[in-house]
């Protein structure tokens, strides 16, 4: 079968386990198998500490020349809104305060830190679609090895259930133990290391004061932007509900509803847009909302979306994984949906970062699509669009003055950069800063991190970086390292797994990245 041979050939790809026959019982077909090439990367230093980019180009490593704490100068190849220029961007506190050939005129530029790549300078990457609280987890925890039609079918499975109480245990929830705070840094973490600057958590009722410590969790009071105007469910809201969304539309208050909608491949999910479309008169059709999934949806639902102004986040890896389906994105265009951005979803079962998303993302489309999307495409889709989707372009999302200073240095080939950012992992990421602050990149740079309270090295597939997550302030464990953090939720798990031998282990944490 069709579906099945080119789902398994992807998650081969992409190092999924447990692939197996459809739970229809068809067979997959030999004469259709695929030999999907993935975008990959050497990962390791060369002898000069060089790092290979996708395709073999070995890119010189990035310099750097300490000044200013506050102010940093970019200098490389930029990935502008209109395209790649050889040129630089200033970096005054939280701010980019020039993007142009030279910045050199600007008075911030001098006796700044100046940062030189000859990779190219991104703005950072935007993920519109992530239950980052169950991160600590992946396919070696739950891989149920058959496809489902709708997303009610599997939370009924044992080890997903299994899976959940865990993840609640240690969130808190109705248990006297409480690593929320390391639950959600692993996974910013997660996303820090692949130029990721602001993610979309879906947090419910829960803020505590450590969100936000690492990258942007985007929908929250605490994302440094000043405003939360984000509103999340996962799945369509009852009329009342409706009615709440719509009133902050009209307020001002929402500007923008993520809902999970068509999540699935049958009746069931396709019925959920009928019923979103049904709340409250239709006023949640609405360019205000984005559907996340969509997955079940054919050309009326696009088209009805697409008259609308809707967005779209696409999750194919996650979808694959659960459905052996994707949302048809060559049916989203062609009805005229412009704005559609890429979420990993989680990494049980979803991609482990942006990065890997974006390459089962271009797998999809060349398996599946006929080749529609550009790396271009791709690319906005983690950057521009994605900030679109969450209605925070003005904030986020490109190079720009006045935007917030959200910038990730790629070891990535400026001859084609966009098509170079297609094969870029952990690894080959130079350099990562959130507001104005670095927090993540190759160990050479790291005079470019916060003085106090430092640092920490961290190995990422052979290749030296540096880490700076912990804050000098020892309120709501914001004092904490990384591998403070790693020791805390490996001991929780260990302790979870003695108190309930009889299922299969949750420790060990699921890894930070994948290194093949």
């Amino acid at each position: 079968m069709m579906r099945f041979t080119i789902a398994c050939c992807l998650a081969a790809a992409l190092g999924a386990t447990g692939c197996t026959t459809d739970n229809t019982g068809d067979e997959p077909d030999s004469s259709l198998q695929v030999d999907a090439d993935v975008p990959d990367v050497d990962g390791g230093p060369g002898t000069d500490g060089s790092v290979s980019s996708d395709g073999g180009t070995s890119i010189p490593p990035a310099t750097i020349t300490p000044g200013a704490a506050d102010r940093f100068l970019f200098v490389g190849t930029v990935l502008t809104p209109t395209g790649p220029m050889a040129g630089e961007v200033l970096v005054e506190g939280v701010r980019i305060t020039c993007v142009a050939a030279s910045c050199s005129a600007m008075p911030g530029a001098t006796g700044a830190t100046v940062v030189r790549t000859s990779g190219v300078i991104s703005p950072g990457l935007v993920e519109t679609h992530n239950h980052g609280l169950f991160n600590i987890f992946d396919e070696a925890d739950w891989n149920p090895g058959r496809f489902y039609q709708n997303h009610n079918n599997w939370t009924s499975d044992t080890r997903y259930g299994q899976v959940v109480d865990a993840k609640q245990y240690l969130n808190g929830e109705g248990s006297p133990v409480d690593f929320t705070c390391e639950l959600d840094k692993y996974a910013e973490v997660k996303a820090l290391i692949s130029g990721t600057t602001s993610y979309l958590l879906a947090p419910g009722a829960q803020e505590p004061a450590c969100y936000d410590s690492v990258i942007r969790t985007i929908d929250t009071q605490r994302n440094d932007l000043g405003f939360d105007r984000i509103r999340t469910s996962i799945s369509v809201p009852d009329n009342a509900g409706a009615v709440s969304v719509c009133n902050g539309f009209t307020a001002g208050t929402t500007t923008s509803y993520v809902v999970h909608v068509g999540e699935g491949v049958d009746g069931t999910a396709l019925n959920e847009f009928a019923t979103l479309s049904g709340r409250n008169g239709g006023c949640l059709l609405s360019p205000h909302t984005t559907i996340v999934h969509g997955t079940a949806f054919g050309m009326p639902q696009f088209t009805q979306m697409a008259m609308s102004g809707m967005r779209l986040v696409w999750s194919p890896k996650s979808n694959l994984f659960l459905y052996d389906g994707a949302a048809k994105l060559d049916l989203a265009i062609a009805a005229g949906v412009s704005v559609i951005a890429l979420g990993p979803d989680w990494s049980l079962g979803g991609s482990i970062n942006l990065l890997d998303e974006l390459r089962t993302a271009d797998m999809v489309d060349t398996m599946r699509l006929g080749n529609i999307l550009t790396p271009r495409r791709l690319y906005d889709m983690v950057t521009i669009d994605a900030a679109r989707a969450l209605s925070l372009e003005a904030e986020v999302g490109s190079l720009a003055v006045g935007k917030r200073a959200d910038i990730a240095l790629y070891a990535a080939d400026p001859a084609d950069p966009y098509t170079a950012m297609l094969g870029q992992r952990p690894q080959t990421v130079e350099l990562v800063m959130v507001d104005g602050r670095v927090l993540y990149g190759d160990r050479a740079l790291k005079a470019a991190g916060p003085a106090a309270p430092g640092c920490e090295d961290i190995d990422i597939c052979g290749v030296p970086k540096f880490l700076c997550i912990a804050e000098t302030s020892t309120l709501n464990k914001l004092n904490q390292t990384f591998a403070e953090v790693v020791t805390a939720l490996n001991g929780a798990m260990q302790a979870y797994d003695a108190m309930f031998p009889a299922q299969a282990p949750m420790f060990p944490l699921a890894p930070l990245t994948r290194c093949n």
